[in-house]
């Protein structure tokens, strides 16, 4: 018997026989990580490609099972390693699992419409020049539903004025 790593979670074994006859076989070891199984770039560059189209995590499950991609020991990939394939290749926020409140921008809502980064906000609201309290109700700041208030932040953002202040009866 002859046995030989092909990779990492693999073994091709080779029988020989009395008569000089063989058989070979390859046989799945599975492994301890990710990185370990042999098609794992498949997967990952599939994952991206999908989850870039807006799939969701579930349905990029169901199309990698049609496919005939596993992991170790034909066990199909879960959804929990598509979470976190995803993630890691920094795919993290797909439309529909933002926050949307009512009458409200969230932060990234505003980032978007003025064309800022969120950090650049985050940063304005830790320092004091947009003044903004967390939401209590909905535990993030929202910044209200105002064209003006849009307005004085692209101000903010060219250098038109200082600061912002959006604490309630305040005028922007």
């Amino acid at each position: 018997m002859v046995l030989e790593r092909t990779a990492a979670d693999r073994v091709a074994v080779r029988v020989v026989w009395v008569g000089g006859d063989w058989s070979e076989f390859v046989a799945d070891t599975g492994g301890h990580a990710l990185r370990e199984l042999s098609g794992i770039g498949t997967i990952e560059r599939l994952v991206a490609e999908m989850a870039r189209a807006g799939a969701s995590d579930a349905a990029i499950v169901e199309a990698l099972d049609a496919q005939g991609h596993h992991l170790d020991h034909g066990r199909r990939v879960l959804l929990s390693t598509i979470r976190k394939l995803r993630l890691a290749q920094g795919i993290r926020y797909r439309p529909e699992m933002r926050r949307r409140v009512a009458g409200a921008l969230t932060l990234p809502e505003v980032a978007e419409v003025v064309g800022v980064s969120q950090a650049w906000l985050h940063h304005r609201i830790r320092t004091g020049r947009i003044r903004l309290a967390l939401d209590p109700q909905h535990r993030m700041y929202l910044f209200p539903n105002d064209p003006a208030v849009l307005d004085a932040v692209r101000q903010l953002a060219n250098g038109s004025v200082k600061t912002v202040d959006l604490t309630p009866n305040v005028p922007y």
